[in-house]
C-alpha cells in the first residue's frame, strides 16, 4: 500500500526530477514507512500526514521554482529581442546594408531552387512515378531512336518485369471549325497508354482493342484543358464527333485535369492502330526497319530497373537474331527513368546554376560578417561596460547572436519577396521548351529551403563576429588604449573575409567568362545560311481537300505566286525542314555499286525543298545545278547532296551524276510517312550544296540530301519568304495571302528566322546571363566588403597617418600605401581563387563539357581576364578610403586623439 502511495506522491514533482530521482525517492519513502512509529493503521495515517505533506510541499516548491526559471528565461529572451531592435535601429546604415546584402543572396538562391524543385526534384504527377521508365532502343546517334511496330508488339507480349508497356508517336491533325481550321499538337498512343501512366480519365473510357487494331474505327480522347476551352466542359461531349482532317471522329473520353503526357501540350490522343500508317501510303506492314514509335513502361513493384533492362535487351537481341538481323543491327535497349528522361541535360545546368547562386549567398554572408565585425569594433566600449556590470561572455554572445538572428529573419522575409519576383523573371528568361515548366512555383519545398538558407546564413555571418566581440577585454576597452599593431590584428578577420569573397568571385568569374566566350563563338559560327529578313510559316492543307499530288502542287504554286506578288518580297520557297528546326526524317541510303550491308549503309537526313529554297536562305550551291521545272512528277528522281554526304559516299570523287538508293531504314515521326519517301529507283545527284547547321548551332552538320517538292509532294510545308524590308511587317500580309487562296488552310508559327536563331540559343543565353549576374553580384559584394575594411583601417590609423604626414610623408605616399594594402587583400583572394579554379579544372571541365562550344576549361585568355576584373574592382573599392587618408590634417587628427 505504501508503495502505491509513494508513486502517487511523485506526481507532485517535476517530470525531469521524477525521471532522474523518482525511483530513489520512492524507495526512501517506503523505507521510512517501515519505521516503528508508522506501523499499524494509526501509523499509516501518521505516515500519510507527515511524509505526504512534506513531499507534496517540496514537489510544488520545485515546480514553482522551475516555472519561475522558465518565466525568467522567456523574459530574458524578450529583453534580448527588444535590445537587439534598439541596437539595430540605432545603426540604420549597417542594418539596411546587412539586410539588403543578405536578402540578395537568399533571394537569388531561393529563386533558382524554385526552378530546380519544379523541374527536377518534384515527383512526376503520376502514381508511383519511380516505376515509369522510357525504353531507348539504341545509343548510337546514327541508328534509330524509335521502335518499329513489330518490335514493340513482341516486347509487349514477351518482356518480363513490366506491369505494362505502351507506345506513342507525335500527331499533328487539322481540326476544322466553323471559324476556320487549326493544326493542333496531339499524340498517337496504344490502348494501354493511360493504364501504364496510371492516370484514369475524367470522363468516358480509354481506347478499346478494336480501335487499336489496324483498320479499326476512329476515336479520340480530349485533354481536360482542350475540353473546357473548346467544349465549355460539357459532359455530354462523349459520343459526339469532332472534325479532324476532313473526317468526323467520335469522342470517347476526356483525360484527367492537368494530364498532358507524353508531350508538354498534348491536346488530344488518337489510337496508333498498329502500323496502319504504313498501309495507308502503300508501304509494307510488319517491317522492322521502319521505326516511328517511342516506348514507355511501368515496372513491377519488385522489379529493378537494371535487371529488367538487361532482360529486355537480351529479349530484343534474340528477336533480332530470329528475324535475321546482322550484328550491327541488333537492338541495344536501355531503360531510363521517365523523370530523368524528361528533364535530360537541364538537370546539370540547373544544379550548376544553383551551386553558383549558393556561392552568392556565401559571399553575402561573409560580407555581412565583415560588416558585423567592423560594427563590433565600434561597440567595444558598450560591450565592455556591460561586461564590467556583470554580463558574462555567454550572455554577451547570446545578445549578439540575437541581433544576428533578427537581421537574418528580416533578410529572409525580404529575400522571399525577391525570390518570388526573381522566379517569375527566371521563367521569362528560361529557354523555350523547358520541361515541366508549369510546375515551377513558390511551393512548400521552396519555402522550407528559404527558411534553411535564412537560418544557415544567419549562423554563418553571426557566429564569428559574436565570438570575437564577446572575447573583449573590459579593462583595455574602457581605458581607450589603441595602437597601430592592435588595430592591424583586430582587422585580420575582416581581411580574411574580404580575400575569401574575392576568391569565390574568381571561381564564379572563371565559369562566367568561359560561358560568355563559348556563347560568343557560338553566335559567330558559320551557319551556312542567312537569317536576315526571312519570315516563315507552317502551311497544312487538308488531306481530304487536297488528296492527289497534282492538287497539292497546284495549291503551293498558287500560294507562292500570291506571296511573291506581295510588296517587298524578293523570293519565296517551301521546305519540310527549315534551318535550325531539326530534321525529323532520316533514312539509310546506299551508293550505287556498293554491297548492301551494315557497313556501307549511311544514315542521312531527307529535306524537301521548293525550287528557290537555296537562294531564299542564302545557301551556297558549290557544284552542279539547282532544281528546275523539269524536275517534276514522273521524271527521273534527282537530289542535291550536302558536302558532308558527298564526302562520305564518294570521298575524293566528283559526286555529280552519281546515284544512290533507299536502303530500307527509317527514323521519323508517324506523320512523316509518304510512299514517295521510299523510292524504288535510284536518285541522281545534280548538285552539291554547302553544309548548314540544321539541328542547332552547336552540332556539326550531318549528312543530308535535298529532294524537290515537285517530286515528293508532301502536304505539310514551311513557307519561307525573304523580304527587302522589315520582316515583322510581313507576317499579317503573309497570312492574308495564304487565306486568299484557301481560307480553310491552317497557318501557324509565323515567325522570323532571326527569332528562330534566338530561340535555338536560348538555353545558352540563359546560362550565360545567370552566371554572369551571379559573378557580378559577388564582385559587387566583395567590393563593398573591401571598401568597408579599408575605410575602417583608415579611421583606426588616423593618428598614425597624421604623424606620418607631419613628419614629411607626401599625400601620394599615403594614398599608395592604402591602395597597396587593399590590393594585397585582392591579390590573395585572386591567387586562392585561381588555384581553386585551376585545381578543379577536371571538375570544371566535366560540369561545363556540355555547355562549352569551342572553348577549353583551361583557356589562358579566360584566366587573364579573371585577374583583370577583380583588380579593377579592388582599385575602385580602395580609391575613396585612400583619398580620405591622403587628405588627413595632422593637427586635427592629433587634437582628436
Amino acid at each position: 500500500m505504501k508503495n502505491v502511495f509513494a508513486r502517487v506522491l511523485l506526481a507532485s514533482y517535476p517530470r525531469d526530477f521524477r525521471e532522474s530521482h523518482g525511483e530513489e525517492l520512492a524507495a526512501f519513502w517506503v523505507a521510512q514507512g517501515k519505521e516503528r512509529r508508522y506501523r499499524g493503521p494509526l501509523g499509516g495515517v501518521r505516515f500519510a500526514i507527515n511524509v505526504g505533506t512534506d513531499a507534496v510541499v517540496a514537489g510544488l516548491k520545485m515546480r514553482w521554482q522551475e516555472s519561475r526559471k522558465e518565466e525568467g528565461l522567456m523574459k530574458s529572451m524578450w529583453t534580448d529581442l527588444l535590445y537587439a531592435r534598439r541596437a539595430l535601429m540605432g545603426a540604420p546604415l549597417f542594418s539596411s546594408l546587412a539586410v539588403l546584402t543578405l536578402a540578395l543572396g537568399i533571394g537569388a538562391t531561393t529563386a533558382v531552387f524554385a526552378v530546380v524543385d519544379g523541374v527536377v526534384l518534384r515527383p512526376l504527377p503520376y502514381p508511383e512515378p519511380d516505376q515509369l521508365v522510357v525504353v531507348l532502343p539504341a545509343t548510337d546517334p546514327e541508328r534509330t531512336d524509335k521502335v518499329s511496330w513489330p518490335d514493340f508488339r513482341d516486347w509487349r507480349e514477351q518482356a518480363t518485369g513490366f506491369e505494362g508497356l505502351a507506345a506513342y508517336a507525335e500527331a499533328e491533325e487539322a481540326f476544322e471549325w466553323k471559324g476556320g481550321a487549326e493544326v493542333l499538337p496531339g499524340a498517337r498512343v496504344t490502348r494501354d497508354f493511360f493504364d501504364v501512366m496510371g492516370v484514369p480519365l475524367s470522363l468516358g473510357r480509354t481506347f478499346s482493342e478494336p480501335e487499336d487494331l489496324a483498320g479499326g474505327p476512329d476515336a479520340v480522347i480530349l485533354s481536360y484543358a482542350f475540353w473546357t476551352a473548346r467544349f465549355d466542359g460539357d459532359p455530354d461531349v462523349i459520343g459526339r464527333t469532332v472534325p479532324i482532317d476532313g473526317g468526323s471522329v467520335p469522342v470517347v473520353g476526356v483525360a484527367a485535369e492537368g494530364f498532358s503526357a507524353p508531350f508538354d501540350d498534348t491536346r488530344y490522343w488518337i489510337p496508333v492502330q498498329e502500323d496502319q500508317l504504313l498501309a495507308d501510303v502503300g508501304l509494307p506492314t510488319g517491317t522492322r526497319t521502319l521505326s516511328f514509335l517511342s516506348v514507355v513502361g511501368r515496372l513491377e513493384v519488385e522489379a529493378g530497373i537494371v535487371p529488367t533492362g538487361m532482360a529486355l535487351r537480351a529479349l530484343a537481341r534474340r528477336i533480332d537474331e530470329s528475324v535475321g538481323k546482322s550484328e550491327g543491327q541488333l537492338s541495344d535497349v536501355t531503360l531510363v527513368p521517365l523523370g530523368e528522361w524528361m528533364v535530360g541535360d537541364v538537370t546539370q545546368t540547373l544544379f550548376f546554376l544553383l551551386a553558383a547562386a549558393g556561392l552568392v549567398l556565401v559571399v553575402a554572408a561573409a560580407n555581412v560578417a565583415g560588416l558585423a565585425i567592423s560594427r563590433a569594433a565600434v561597440r567595444q566600449r558598450e560591450l565592455a561596460v556591460r561586461a564590467a556590470l556583470g554580463a558574462g561572455r555567454g550572455r554577451l554572445l547570446r545578445q549578439l547572436m540575437t541581433e544576428s538572428a533578427v537581421l537574418s529573419v528580416a533578410a529572409g522575409f525580404l529575400g522571399l519577396l525577391l525570390a518570388w519576383g526573381g522566379q517569375s523573371v527566371l521563367m521569362d528568361l528560361a529557354p523555350a521548351g523547358l520541361p515541366r515548366a508549369a510546375g515551377v512555383d513558390m511551393g512548400t519545398s521552396t519555402l522550407a529551403f528559404a527558411m534553411v538558407a535564412t537560418l544557415g546564413s544567419g549562423l554563418l555571418f553571426g557566429l564569428l563576429p559574436s565570438l570575437q566581440a564577446s572575447r573583449g577585454d573590459p579593462s583595455r576597452d574602457l581605458s581607450g588604449a589603441r595602437g597601430s599593431s592592435g588595430s592591424r590584428r583586430a582587422l585580420r578577420p575582416q581581411q580574411l573575409l574580404v580575400s575569401f569573397q574575392f576568391a569565390i568571385s574568381v571561381v564564379l568569374l572563371t565559369g562566367a567568362i568561359l560561358l560568355t566566350s563559348s556563347f560568343s563563338r557560338l553566335l559567330r559560327v558559320d551557319r551556312g545560311f542567312d537569317t536576315e529578313s526571312i519570315v516563315l510559316a507552317t502551311v497544312a492543307p487538308s488531306s481530304e481537300r487536297y488528296a492527289s499530288p497534282e492538287e497539292v502542287q497546284a495549291l503551293y504554286a498558287q500560294i507562292l505566286d500570291e506571296v511573291r506578288a506581295l510588296p517587298g518580297v524578293s523570293s519565296a520557297s517551301t521546305t519540310y525542314s527549315p534551318p535550325l528546326f531539326g530534321n525529323g526524317f532520316r533514312t539509310t541510303i546506299l551508293a550505287e555499286g556498293e554491297v548492301d550491308d551494315d557497313t556501307n549503309e549511311i544514315w542521312a537526313g531527307t529535306v524537301i525543298i521548293g525550287g528557290d529554297y537555296l537562294a531564299t536562305n542564302g545557301i551556297q550551291l558549290l557544284r552542279g545545278r539547282g532544281f528546275d521545272a523539269s524536275d517534276r512528277l514522273g521524271e527521273p528522281l534527282v537530289v542535291i547532296v550536302n558536302q558532308t554526304l558527298a564526302n562520305r559516299l564518294w570521298p575524293g570523287e566528283d559526286p555529280l551524276g552519281k546515284r544512290f538508293e533507299f536502303a530500307g531504314g527509317l527514323r521519323g515521326s508517324a506523320d512523316s510517312f509518304d510512299r514517295a519517301f521510299f523510292p524504288d529507283e535510284f536518285m541522281t545527284v545534280v548538285g552539291v550544296a554547302e553544309d548548314i547547321r540544321r539541328e542547332s548551332l552547336e552540332l556539326a552538320p550531318e549528312a543530308e540530301y535535298y529532294r524537290p517538292h515537285a517530286q515528293i509532294t508532301w502536304r505539310f510545308q514551311y513557307l519561307m519568304v525573304r523580304t527587302a524590308g522589315d520582316p515583322t511587317q510581313l507576317t499579317e500580309r503573309l497570312r492574308e495571302a495564304i487565306w486568299g487562296v484557301d481560307p480553310t488552310i491552317p497557318v501557324r508559327d509565323v515567325r522570323t528566322l532571326d527569332a528562330q536563331v534566338r530561340e535555338s540559343v536560348s538555353a545558352q543565353r540563359f546560362r550565360v546571363l545567370l552566371l554572369t549576374t551571379f559573378a557580378g553580384l559577388t564582385c559587387l559584394l566583395a567590393m563593398v566588403g573591401l571598401y568597408a575594411v579599408m575605410a575602417l583601417a583608415v579611421n583606426r590609423r588616423m593618428r598614425e597617418t597624421g604623424i606620418r604626414i607631419a613628419l614629411g610623408a607626401s599625400r601620394g605616399d599615403v594614398m599608395r600605401g592604402v591602395m597597396t594594402r587593399g590590393l594585397r587583400l585582392v591579390s590573395i583572394g585572386v591567387l586562392v581563387g585561381l588555384g581553386v579554379a585551376w585545381a578543379g579544372t577536371e571538375l570544371l571541365a566535366s560540369l561545363l563539357s556540355s555547355m562549352l562550344f569551342e572553348v577549353e576549361a583551361t583557356d589562358p585568355l579566360t584566366y587573364a581576364l579573371v585577374v583583370l576584373v577583380p583588380a579593377g574592382v579592388g582599385l575602385v573599392a580602395c580609391y575613396l578610403p585612400a583619398r580620405r587618408a591622403s587628405r588627413v590634417d595632422p593637427v586635427v587628427s592629433l587634437q582628436q586623439e
